[in-house]
């Protein structure tokens, strides 16, 4: 997404931080990001991923979210329009 190179450098940190907090995390678990944007972080997950869930509540940003995945070549990735309190998974999950 143009304009949005700093998200993406940003969102490869706080992956690299999350690896050094809680461990590198099994390649076959599924990833879930909550209030997504453009899904930064989620993108940045998505190579050391199975599958990534990337939610968030305005249709503008999961348009911008869908238009980075496209340029990125990612397919594992999926958006869904949902309030963070009110997400469509059963619970624990």
């Amino acid at each position: 997404v143009r304009g949005d190179l700093i998200g993406a450098e940003r969102a490869a940190d706080v992956v690299g931080q999350i690896g050094e907090e809680i461990g590198d995390h099994d390649a076959g678990m599924t990833v879930l990001e909550v209030g997504s944007g453009t899904a930064a972080l989620g993108s940045a997950f998505s190579p050391r991923s199975a599958w990534v869930v990337a939610s968030d509540v305005s249709l503008a940003w999961l348009v911008l979210a869908r238009a980075r995945l496209r340029a990125l070549g990612l397919g594992n990735v999926t958006l869904v329009a949902a309030t963070a309190d009110r997400l469509p998974f059963p619970e624990q999950t």
